[in-house]
């Protein structure tokens, strides 16, 4: 057997030192090159919270109508009160797919009453026509009976 001589230690990879981020709250990250990264430890799964059932729309569903979802009343308007008009209006609008009343018309009766009518309609939202899952424009007809007090 040959003897080789003394023995030299293989040279040591140089140390990295990666400067800490302001975000960062760790400290420095120490990277070896020629070290392949290992994983972390895996930790067991923590139960996840239950996910709310969200409803897909169904694209083969039919059409549903305009839902109104916030009503205020009309104001009787003080001139109809003084000149004892009543009576019922009809009133035609087109509901947005974002639930807003728009083009807000009188169809019959009072044009008093019909002002105060169309003012509190245009206030009122919806929720949307749907059709096929999707929401769409849509059109309403509204009836309002003004009465006077007794």
């Amino acid at each position: 057997m040959a003897l080789l001589g003394p023995r030299i230690p293989a040279p040591r990879p140089t140390t990295q030192v990666r400067e800490p981020v302001v975000t960062d709250n760790a400290a420095p990250t120490f990277i070896t090159p020629e070290e392949p990264r290992l994983a972390a430890p895996s930790m067991p799964d923590l139960p996840k919270p239950p996910r709310p059932s969200v409803a897909k729309p169904d694209r083969t569903t039919g059409f549903m109508d305009a839902v109104l979802i916030q009503r205020n009343p009309p104001i009787y308007p003080v001139r109809a009160m003084k000149k004892h008009i009543e009576g019922s209006v009809t009133v035609n609008a087109t509901v947005g797919t974002d639930g807003v009343p728009r083009g807000v018309r009188l169809v019959s009766g009072d044009p008093i009453l019909g002002q105060a009518a169309q003012e509190a309609i245009s206030q009122w939202r919806y929720v949307p026509a749907v059709s096929g899952g999707v929401p769409v424009e849509s059109q309403v007809t509204i009836s309002i009976n003004f009465q006077s007090k007794p």
